[in-house]
């Protein structure tokens, strides 16, 4: 930089503007965002460090719920590669186009520290250029990205409900792992305010009950050979709910755009009588508001259920596989039911015979104390960065 380009004032002032400089080149700090729940998770924490004066480079890829989120929350990144889809050779190829083109940005880039949520692509780039890599987790059930990013990881930060030895055996060293006691949801319920806008939306009637379905990740490699798009896994509990109630609106959020289509074709076979209807979401919304409204929430995936559970609604969880360490963290704490899809049709019909509001009060009651006592895990991201960037 010439003297010439330097702003024209005071000496002093010009070497405060150098020292500016300095710090911006020497705070850069590289997220990558593969999930919709990554935009969730680390929304605040990279506008904390933007606001601190750090230069963040936000990349995320083509994937239907993530790019929508990111417009929704007005966060800016640039979207490198797509999601592999439900192979393996698609996961393969797309992950390894991916490490090339991030490789030139990051490279240029040249940040101090680089952030995800257990992106292959990110601890990859980031061992190759030595960059530290500081890996969020709360899914050790993902094994193949649990072993893909884990042993190229400088450090992970995760919930301490979930053992070291856990992850240990992935190939991170023990004294690499920052615990915290919460539970990821928290980042963002912290800061939550539910808003009824959601209802008019989807044009809802708050007077009915509202019964909110979340269907599994048939796309997760962890997931292989359990469920597949042929095969609905919530078509005998949806078909249930319409069958034995009435005056019921029931909504389904999907992950992506093929099964959204598939669940338009099971319901184009399915009569809707006695008051019921029906809504499939074509858009990435406010959910955090329709699980707080709903009466009843039923997730076959992780993340909405652990939300649905901490902001005190009635939540049920399906989920195709063993429980989860979170979700048996939270069934034990009595804000989660766990059970088999046929078997759920009841545990519904129970929620609902009782008086809803007196039910949500009490769960929300417990569900606020629990929450009192946990960490702000964006408080703990920001703290395991500036380790790296004041170092």
């Amino acid at each position: 930089m010439s003297e010439a380009s330097l702003p024209t004032h005071s000496l002093i002032r010009s070497d405060r503007y150098i020292l500016l400089v300095f710090r911006s080149f020497m705070s850069r700090v590289w997220f990558d965002l593969v999930a919709p729940k990554d935009v969730l998770y680390f929304e605040r924490a990279i506008n904390k460090l933007k606001l601190n004066g750090c230069e963040v480079l936000v990349t995320s890829r083509r994937y239907y719920e993530l790019l929508q989120l990111c417009r929704l929350r007005r966060l800016k990144t640039i979207v490198i590669g797509r999601h592999g889809g439900p192979e393996l050779i698609g996961k393969l190829l797309a992950s390894t186009r991916r490490i090339l083109k991030l490789t030139s940005i990051v490279y240029r880039f040249k940040p101090k520290v680089a952030v995800s949520f257990a992106s292959p692509e990110a601890a990859r780039v980031a061992f190759g250029l030595n960059i530290p890599h500081i890996c969020a987790n709360d899914t050790p059930n993902a094994e193949a990205v649990a072993r893909l990013t884990l042993p190229l990881s400088s450090m992970l930060i995760t919930p301490s409900i979930i053992s070291r030895d856990v992850w240990v055996k992935y190939g991170i060293g023990r004294e690499n792992i920052v615990s915290y006691n919460s539970l990821d949801p928290i980042a963002w319920i912290k800061t939550f305010k539910p808003k009824k806008s959601i209802l008019k939306a989807l044009k809802l009637n708050r007077e009915k009950p509202i019964i909110v379905l979340r269907p599994e990740e048939t796309f997760a490699s962890y997931l292989m050979g359990v469920v597949d798009l042929k095969n609905i896994y919530l078509a005998p509990l949806i078909k249930n709910l319409l069958e034995r109630l009435s005056n019921i609106q029931v909504v389904i959020i999907p992950r992506y755009p093929e099964q959204r289509e598939v669940y338009y074709r099971l319901i184009d076979g399915l009569i809707l009588n006695r008051g019921n209807r029906i809504v499939i979401t074509d858009r990435v919304l406010e959910t955090q508001s329709l699980i707080y409204y709903s009466s009843v929430f039923i997730g076959a995936g992780g993340t909405m259920s652990c939300e649905s559970s901490l902001l005190g609604t009635p939540t049920i969880s399906c989920y195709p596989a063993e429980p989860t360490i979170i979700d048996k963290y939270l069934i034990d704490l009595g804000l989660l039911k766990r059970t088999s899809i046929t078997e759920a049709i009841y545990h519904v019909e129970n929620i609902l015979s009782e008086d809803i509001v007196k039910v949500k009060r009490r769960l929300r009651a417990k569900a606020r104390r629990i929450m009192l006592r946990m960490e702000d895990p964006v408080e703990t991201i920001l703290k395991c960065i500036y380790q790296y960037l004041n170092h």
